[in-house]
């Protein structure tokens, strides 16, 4: 994750890259965390938490109202609230 993660930090820094757009998918690296809990209580917290961080900045892409990166937000944030919902129901496994 590590790799991906300053991946993203050198894209912000090109600042030529949609800003809202690398901040909502480095927001939504930190549901991929989840090896690292070992209470299942925090677990659950925590993807609650992680998954609602990732609007601050696609609520900045979708008021922009560009149907193409609207298209590509609501992808990201399904994809994010499938691996929450996976995570959460099987959290006994997963940590």
């Amino acid at each position: 994750m590590q790799p991906a993660v300053e991946s993203c930090e050198k894209v912000k820094r090109d600042r030529k890259s949609p800003i809202n757009h690398v901040n909502a998918v480095t927001e939504s690296y930190s549901l991929f965390q989840y090896p690292a809990f070992e209470q299942t209580k925090l677990l659950v917290d925590s993807m609650e938490e992680f998954f609602n961080a990732i609007p601050f900045h696609g609520n900045r892409i979708l008021k922009a109202d560009v149907e193409k990166d609207t298209e590509w937000y609501n992808s990201v944030l399904d994809l994010c609230a499938a691996v929450k919902q996976f995570v959460q129901e099987n959290c006994s496994k997963v940590n």
